[in-house]
């Protein structure tokens, strides 16, 4: 390394006439001697390798710097990269000795339809810049293998069938929220070409929607005890230990987002108002009070440890040039390590408030959750299964004039590619796979050339003994998936919208009495063998103590029951999570169960906490027909045709 002293490092060459200035802008940005005393040798050898190539600091261009660096890493093992050289040619730059970097032009057709796609996304739709630039990201794979397939412009020819073998190819592979981002860009991608006249009829309906519901899924909230030990393990004598400590208080006082903590700036904070101003997303402003701890932890912060820097945001970087967060606030991530875990685990650490501290209600949810996993599909589609994707085959030919064999097995994959690409984006269509399936054998026993609105309703309308909502229902099912299938072939008719009937008939709710539930508790108890027994008790008792629904029920595992606080997790319709607080009497009763259940099942019994006698879990053509023999033995009769003693009506 040399002489760690910088007012000993020699120089020769065209920078040696500004190694002062470059001294003292080191110095004013931070640096401490050594690291001020690395960088000049870095900039000494850039100036003897100059002198040796025989230009000066105005040939500095983007080409010059990087056979500098190649060189440089052929004899040195630091400040290797460009990155490296940032002080030194931004000094140099700010003087005007040496060139600015020229923005790349694009060349490639893909970049420049990006680009225009860029400009569109700012201009008319009002998106900021990081939302544009992601938007480009998660497209530019559309644009490379669709829009110019090895340099190919086919954006004038670009045909629905493209924009579903995309997708049926590339979103299954994908996790949840890539597929979210990906059709979300696609679509409005495709948007901009029919906007700007390069296609000639809309695309963007090819795209299916996305499963997101709101407030899926409950925050992962601390424990006093976590927060406690993540604050010990800052150290409070350093300037970075006072900073994390304010960091994490405004984190878990305020509920602030880790951009919003490094965006932060003096001016936001009125100290004779006790007030924060807060900017989020969206270019929403909040004002917040700010708490006496929050305020005290950023005190100590400004007047012990944050360096002197012409930087205006409150929290700055620890380590020289001292300006803000940069991109992804990987400083406010490392000022918050967990002692116990080590460092978090996932995109960034927990957001929301402690539980019994939020001060402020801003009038929304500080952070919210994520659409349900698509569940694994058994049966015998198995390689339909979202974590089995296959690659999409060749093109299809269409399916009108095509019938018997050849027209089903190309129904069957449509309706396989279609399934995959939806349950990519967070549906589950358990349901509506058994319906497109035995509705394409109904096209093939009837020997229709293709889907017809003929051939729909007929087969929505042939079970009989059902509801008309359960025609409209099947329909319903067949007329999403031909909305899909008329992209890949024209002849594909789509069923209208409200062909059926379909008023919603609710069944009148039975109200059981106390001692009516009594009765279906000691009708359960005489149940055979114990562990049924026991089981349907306690089912019939959840039910009626919680007002939990009966999929819910059957969905609870083990580890959704929480003994020691004496909460319930339960996972609801959408996908939807709620934390249910037990009556001492419930969770005295889920105890006994569990020690009964643990006496009946293997050491390595099921996850689900309600199981058969034969150690799986409860399922519904288990649970109704036993409930209906508990209601006959209990003595509970109809009150009307509309009024039925069913497990559901617990809940009432």
């Amino acid at each position: 390394m040399g002489n760690l002293d910088p007012d000993r490092v020699r120089f020769t060459g065209p920078l040696e006439p500004f190694v002062p200035g470059l001294r003292e802008e080191l110095a004013r940005l931070g640096y401490a001697r050594t690291s001020t005393a690395t960088l000049l040798q870095l900039a000494a050898h850039l100036s003897r390798w100059l002198e040796a190539l025989g230009v000066g600091p105005g040939d500095l261009t983007g080409t010059v710097i990087d056979r500098f660096v190649v060189e440089r890493r052929r004899r040195y093992t630091n400040y290797r990269c460009v990155a490296g050289l940032a002080p030194i040619l931004g000094y140099l730059r700010g003087l005007g000795v040496t060139p600015v970097p020229v923005s790349v032009v694009a060349v490639l057709p893909a970049e420049v339809l990006l680009e225009r796609f860029a400009q569109y996304l700012a201009g008319q739709r009002a998106l900021t810049g990081p939302v544009v630039v992601a938007y480009c990201h998660w497209v530019r794979p559309f644009t490379q293998v669709v829009l110019f397939p090895d340099g190919v412009d086919r954006v004038g020819v670009l045909t629905a069938a493209d924009v579903s073998r995309f997708l049926a190819a590339r979103l299954p592979v994908m996790s949840r929220k890539s597929a979210q981002m990906t059709t979300c860009s696609v679509r409005s991608l495709l948007r901009f070409l029919h906007a700007q006249g390069l296609i000639t009829s809309s695309l963007a309906d090819v795209v299916p929607a996305v499963a997101s519901w709101r407030l899926s899924g409950l925050p992962q909230a601390l424990s006093a005890d976590q927060v406690q030990a993540l604050l010990g393990a800052c150290d409070r004598t350093s300037a970075v230990g006072r900073r994390d400590v304010a960091v994490i208080t405004m984190l878990r006082r305020l509920g602030l987002r880790c951009a919003e903590v490094a965006g932060l700036e003096l001016s936001d904070i009125d100290w004779s108002a006790g007030t924060v101003t807060i900017h989020g997303k969206g270019a929403r402003t909040d004002r917040l009070p700010l708490p006496v701890d929050v305020g005290e932890a950023v005190v100590e912060y400004l007047r012990h440890g944050r360096p002197r820097t012409a930087a205006r945001t409150v929290f700055v970087r620890a380590m020289a040039p001292f300006h803000a967060f940069g991109a992804g606030e990987r400083d406010v991530h490392r000022g918050a390590r967990c002692p116990a875990g080590g460092a978090w685990h996932g995109a960034r650490p927990p957001a929301a408030p402690h539980r019994g501290e939020r001060d402020v209600e801003r009038g929304g949810v500080v952070a919210g959750g994520r659409p349900v996993d698509a569940a694994r599909v058994g049966g015998d589609h198995r390689h339909l299964r979202q974590d089995r994707p296959q690659p999409v085959g060749p093109d299809r030919p269409a399916l009108a004039g095509r019938g018997g064999p050849a027209m089903s097995a190309q129904l069957h994959a449509m309706v396989g590619d279609y399934l995959r690409v939806r349950r990519s984006l967070g549906y589950k269509l358990v349901g509506t796979e058994h319906v497109l399936f035995a509705f394409v054998d109904y096209l093939q026993d009837h020997d229709a050339p293709t889907l017809t609105v003929e051939h729909a309703v007929r087969f929505a309308t042939s079970r009989p003994g059902v509801s008309s909502r359960h025609h409209a229902l099947r329909l319903s099912a067949i007329r999403c998936f031909a909305r899909w299938a008329h992209t890949l072939d024209a002849d594909v008719q789509i069923p209208p919208a409200k062909l059926l009937p379909a008023r919603v008939t609710r069944a009148a709710p039975y109200l059981y009495t106390g001692a009516e539930v009594a009765a279906l508790l000691e009708a359960a108890d005489e149940l055979r063998p114990a562990i049924r027994a026991a089981t349907f008790h306690t089912l019939v008792a959840l039910m009626s103590a919680t007002g939990i629904r009966t999929g819910e029920a059957l969905g609870l595992d083990l580890t959704n029951f929480d003994a020691q606080a004496g909460t319930l997790t339960v996972t609801g319709k959408f996908g939807k999570t709620r934390m249910l607080p037990l009556h001492e009497t419930v969770t005295t009763g889920l105890g006994q169960y569990l020690a009964v259940r643990a006496d009946h099942l293997a050491a390595a019994g099921p996850a689900a906490l309600l199981t058969s006698t034969a150690g799986t879990r409860l399922s519904p053509g288990i649970v109704h027909p036993t409930f209906r023999q508990l209601t006959a033995r209990a003595g509970l009769r109809p009150v009307s045709s509309a009024c039925r003693p069913r497990l559901h009506d617990l809940r009432h």
